[in-house]
């Protein structure tokens, strides 16, 4: 029941689309054309409950904290001391980086799979798996660093509101932290994207390695809605060029900005010569 709702929800927004109706951001697929799509959309769904549950347990964690540290409202007036507290201890979490590692493995491989079924060359993709793996898994890493690092820079400027502000709880304090649902699903869309471009990346390197004497060359596509933005527009307006080359002589690979999903495509020119 829960997969065929599923399937008359997608039907529907995508004809909602299809008639030019401006959709926001949480209810807009990928374009109809993007191979992959419904594996993209499922990782997507995959990653944003994911830093939901993610935020939820952080939220908690600092409300503890708080709660622990500042029992009394004005017990101490020291952002110095309040900031101590939450150092880069407070913020290791081995299990979650571990569980989106998981997530983002995962879609490489499907991305790789992808590539493979499209490709008229075959190669053993064995090195190209292993190769977006230990992209993904050092990668998870990194990213919940970054968004951590800027979680804490709106916890600091809480503290320091709070530390200076008369009457200000510890709740107003938990209130402005960037826990919210739209944060995540602009993740989840950015590096849905950034994932399966590396995989695309990944195994193009692969085929070329593989076939050096066969031109491989990469193209940028843009999602077709009613948002198209100006970073993108000419980048999907690009002609096919060499893996080493890049898109608008500043991006490898999409994303091009937060919420970005545009993908490129890898294919072979056969018999052909490039520059």
């Amino acid at each position: 029941m829960t997969t065929q709702l599923s399937e008359i929800t997608n039907e529907l927004r995508d004809r909602l689309a299809a008639m030019g109706v401006h959709l926001p951001m949480e209810l807009k697929r990928r374009d109809p054309r993007e191979p992959g799509r419904k594996q993209k959309e499922a990782t997507e769904l995959a990653i944003r409950a994911s830093f939901r549950r993610y935020f939820s347990r952080q939220k908690k964690k600092i409300r503890d904290k708080l709660k622990f540290i500042a029992p009394y409202r004005k017990a101490v007036d020291d952002l110095e001391y309040y900031t101590s507290e939450f150092g880069d201890e407070f913020w290791q979490d081995d299990e979650y980086v571990a569980e989106l590692g998981r997530i983002l493995v995962g879609a490489t491989a499907e991305g790789i799979d992808i590539f493979a079924d499209l490709m008229p060359l075959e190669i053993d993709y064995t090195l190209a798996n292993q190769a977006a793996a230990d992209w993904a898994w050092k990668y998870a890493g990194n990213l919940v660093g970054d968004i951590d690092t800027t979680t804490r820079g709106f916890l600091r400027m809480a503290l320091s509101d709070f530390v200076t502000t008369p009457g200000m709880t510890i709740g107003d304090i938990v209130s402005v932290l960037p826990y919210t649902d739209s944060r995540s699903l602009m993740i989840a869309i950015t590096e849905t994207t950034k994932a399966f471009a590396m995989a695309e990346r990944i195994a193009g390197n692969e085929l070329q390695k593989a076939y050096p004497d066969i031109p491989v060359v990469k193209q940028w596509y843009t999602n077709q809605d009613d948002i198209v933005c100006d970073i993108c527009r000419p980048l999907g307006e690009e002609d096919a060029i060499p893996l080493s080359s890049l898109f608008g002589g500043e991006h490898e690979q999409p994303p091009a900005h937060v919420n970005c999903r545009c993908w490129m495509s890898t294919s072979t020119r056969i018999g052909e010569e490039w520059d």
